[in-house]
């Protein structure tokens, strides 16, 4: 019951922080790349975190480091979990290890501040 408060609670703060800045940038053109493997703890434990972060209408690519080695090398990802944030494409902030809800909304807000 306290993870399904939680979830709704991370999903309406995550919407209002930022519905405020999408005059600059649109949700469409922002996608987290988030890099993980099934064999990886930390991973597993972010899970809820970053499906509230989907749910709440953001983008979210996952990427299996040991299928998809092309994106891994591209990205330059050295461990997991890695959480790459992209704006139309660009590279515009990342996250190595797990994290807080608190670091994700700094990425995203790095991400607002960009202009068109």
């Amino acid at each position: 019951m306290k993870s399904i408060l939680l979830c709704i609670i991370l999903c309406c703060s995550f919407t209002a922080t930022f519905a405020q800045s999408t005059n600059r940038v649109s949700v469409k053109d922002v996608v987290l790349l988030d890099f993980r493997a099934s064999w990886c703890g930390y991973c597993q434990r972010m899970v809820p975190l970053i499906k509230s972060i989907s749910n709440a209408g953001w983008t979210v690519r996952h990427i299996n480091v040991d299928a998809e080695r092309n994106l891994v090398r591209q990205f330059g990802v050295r461990g997991v979990p890695c959480y790459v944030l992209l704006v139309k494409g660009k590279e515009v902030g990342r996250i190595n290890g797990s994290a807080s809800y608190y670091d994700f909304q700094k990425l995203y807000a790095k991400a607002y501040s960009i202009r068109r």
